[in-house]
């Protein structure tokens, strides 16, 4: 089905998006592109097809076209449809990349600078209307066209984290009793700056933190607790290489309001003490 893979060391590179609404009806441009293409309909309906394969995209529904595939259009898309665009640039990955996958370790270690994943991008994803996607997508398209000064910096960043977004439904499973573990760590991951607590988490969705500590440690290995410790020392690796910011102020930000038991839970979880950590980088400075 043509589907776009993402890897975890090359940023995709966005050249063109936009709303759009066409204000006369026509037909999907014959062509053979090298970038690919992300279509979201807001109103109408928007039809493609790709190398044979007739889509039809509705309001609240996403598309992706690949690079270098012959796309055409069969059906006439009606005047006034509404639509949003993303054209892009992704690098395959390479012979030793792994596919990602959700039941790996999340507990962090040092990064190896060879370690490299990838991830296949859902052909469509359906349902999106009011989602954190199209929340992500509109942002997207307002930072493209915003007067923000570092705009050039970050735009392919929040491209990837969209498309990391829309890779991580595909992983969602079909019954609640696995689908509760991925609701709460994308619940942990929102929270990764705050102390854990197991009253948020009853109030979030409604359930024991006992029932739920179960079904997480059954499905992830560790509990939710261990889980988002983990998390926040694995923010603090980054923090340590990429920031100058003080050990007690990396232990501030991340929620740990004495440094030194900040440094405790550091080295149970890494073997070795933040400021040792950051010495044993080999782009420390």
């Amino acid at each position: 089905m043509h589907e776009i893979l993402c890897t975890t060391q090359h940023l995709p590179v966005l050249t063109n998006a936009a709303r759009y609404a066409n204000p006369q009806a026509f037909y999907h441009a014959d062509r053979t592109i090298p970038f690919n293409v992300l279509i979201y309909v807001i109103k109408g309906q928007i039809f493609v097809t790709e190398d044979d394969i007739d889509y039809e995209i509705n309001p609240g529904e996403m598309l992706f076209l690949k690079s270098n595939v012959h796309h055409y259009g069969k059906k006439q898309i009606k005047a006034g449809t509404l639509w949003i665009f993303v054209h892009f640039y992704t690098v395959l990955p390479t012979s030793d990349a792994r596919p990602f996958t959700l039941n790996e370790p999340a507990l962090p270690k040092i990064p190896e600078e060879k370690e490299m994943y990838f991830t296949k991008i859902p052909k469509k994803l359906c349902g999106l209307k009011n989602s954190l996607i199209e929340k992500k997508l509109e942002n997207l398209i307002d930072y493209v066209h915003s007067r923000e000064p570092a705009r050039k910096l970050f735009v392919n960043v929040k491209l990837y984290e969209l498309l990391c977004d829309c890779a991580l439904t595909g992983y969602s499973a079909p019954d609640r009793k696995t689908e509760l573990p991925e609701k709460i760590i994308v619940y942990l991951n929102e929270h990764v700056y705050e102390p854990f607590s197991s009253e948020a988490l009853e109030s979030q969705f409604f359930l024991t933190y006992k029932h739920m500590e179960t079904v997480f440690k059954k499905e992830k290995g560790m509990t939710p607790l261990q889980y988002h410790t983990g998390l926040r020392i694995q923010t603090a690796c980054g923090l340590l290489g990429s920031t100058l910011f003080s050990i007690r102020e990396i232990s501030d930000k991340m929620g740990y309001p004495d440094a030194l038991y900040f440094s405790r839970i550091f080295k149970k979880q890494m073997g070795i003490s933040p400021r040792e950590y950051r010495h044993r980088l080999p782009y420390f400075v």
